[in-house]
């Protein structure tokens, strides 16, 4: 009997064993394949509720994660006149439906390079990506000195310009690179070999969106056209352009957390003085001889969301060289009040374009907060460990103080020459009527 109900029981927990792996197999299979090309990814909660307003567009939906937002459909009527201009003006060896065959070609590619899984049909998808894509060739093309204002589709373009390119640089709206490479050669590689869609989108940069854009050369840096194989979309594009050709050695210590450096007027008080670094990098920022050089960027409205947009994108995308995080927060050290704004602002390494230096203090008092740092590998960890010896020096504290006391005026070091010669004088004449008794 005893044995009967052992049986009896074994079988009723290899049943409910079996009705478990099966709903877990059933759930594994809904689970889509993490792609290795996927670059393009949604915010994540904890980070997007910081400030959720800084990574939503404001005008244009790109892509299929703000694709049927309400807010933005007004736009979708301008996309049609950009496809209409597209197909007038470029390659007329190949129509509408030739460019629509090479979506299709391509859909699994493109569905791949999004992190989240997209719900739209295929027709719905490639008419999207269609719309979208012709769309951003236009207005960068019009946006260069090759096309003209008057001939551009878009009514009133002046006045949403800068809004419509806020949108472009949000990393939740975003369309692969290399779909809109692949249409702009297709249709206008002919016409214009000596200008690829890479330079198209560097020129793109001077509408102001590009962080420290005024530092750049005009010829694009090497370092783009290295990377420009595997630029993901165009947040991706921005980060590239920041970062120097050439990438300094970091040391990767587990669990050591990141020395940060004092703010700028703590730094000024030990003697450090600050100047704009002629680097093209943003990301190029050195330390020498009691000199901190800095490349100039320009702080105007769209400043934080462009800042918070690449930072999430590293944060995603490749946390262990996640350089621009770092360099957040090397700024958000160095910048803790407006005082520390306005002497950057002073030595032209910051250009306020939105007014008080107590706006541009309180962008960078929160700019990472809910980022993570890589703290085994951060970019700027032999730099910090500079600043901070220099600043524990007390030789430097007290030449600082020795020259904002007593050299900060001609008339003061006029006034200690002649005090040191009169103390040297009185010196000698004590001597000699020492030594004549």
């Amino acid at each position: 009997m005893f044995m009967e109900a052992k049986v009896a029981h074994n079988l009723q927990m290899e049943d409910l064993n079996y009705d478990i792996t099966t709903s877990i197999r059933d759930e594994l299979k809904s689970v889509p394949v993490l792609s290795p090309g996927r670059c393009i990814y949604k915010v994540p909660e904890h980070i997007r509720n910081v400030k959720e307003e800084t990574y939503r567009p404001w005008m244009v939906s790109i892509g299929p994660i703000y694709h049927q937002h309400p807010s933005l459909q007004a736009m979708q009527k301008q996309k049609l006149r950009h496809l209409k201009r597209f197909l007038s003006q470029g390659n007329k060896a190949y129509d509408l439906d030739y460019y629509v065959a090479i979506i299709r070609q391509y859909e699994g590619d493109i569905r791949r390079c999004y992190a989240e899984e997209i719900s739209l049909s295929s027709n719905d998808f490639i008419k999207m990506v269609l719309l979208d894509a012709t769309f951003i060739i236009d207005l960068l093309m019009w946006s260069t000195f090759k096309f003209s204002l008057e001939n551009h589709p878009v009514d009133g373009i002046i006045d949403v310009f800068s809004r419509v390119a806020h949108d472009l640089f949000l990393e939740e709206n975003q369309l692969p690179f290399f779909v809109l490479d692949l249409l702009y050669d297709l249709a206008f590689g002919k016409a214009y070999p000596h200008i690829s869609f890479v330079d198209l989108t560097w020129s793109f940069m001077d509408c102001g969106c590009m962080p420290g854009k005024e530092v750049q050369n005009t010829k694009i840096s090497d370092i783009i056209r290295q990377n420009a194989p595997n630029i993901g979309h165009f947040v991706d594009f921005l980060r590239v352009c920041c970062l120097p050709s050439e990438l300094r050695s970091t040391s990767k210590i587990i669990n050591k957390y990141p020395l940060f450096p004092l703010s700028v007027s703590e730094l000024r008080a030990v003697g450090v003085k600050f100047v704009v670094s002629e680097s093209t990098s943003l990301l190029d920022i050195k330390f020498s001889r009691g000199v901190l050089e800095i490349p100039k960027f320009n702080v105007q409205s769209t400043t934080e969301s462009v800042f918070k947009n690449i930072m999430v994108f590293e944060h995603c995308h490749c946390f262990l060289d996640s350089y621009f995080v770092d360099y957040i927060y090397f700024i958000s050290s160095l910048i803790k009040t407006p005082e520390d704004v306005g002497i950057l602002v002073r030595k032209g390494i910051i250009e306020n374009w939105i007014g008080s230096n107590e706006a541009v203090a309180n962008i960078f008092d929160k700019i990472a907060e809910n980022i993570s740092l890589c703290s085994s590998n951060f970019y700027y960890d032999d730099l910090c460990e500079k600043l901070n010896v220099h600043a524990n020096a007390s030789w430097h504290r007290w030449k600082a103080v020795l020259k904002e006391d007593y050299f900060g005026h001609p008339w003061a070091v006029i006034s200690f020459i002649y005090a040191f010669v009169i103390l040297i004088l009185t010196f000698l004449q004590t001597l000699s009527s020492y030594k004549s008794k």
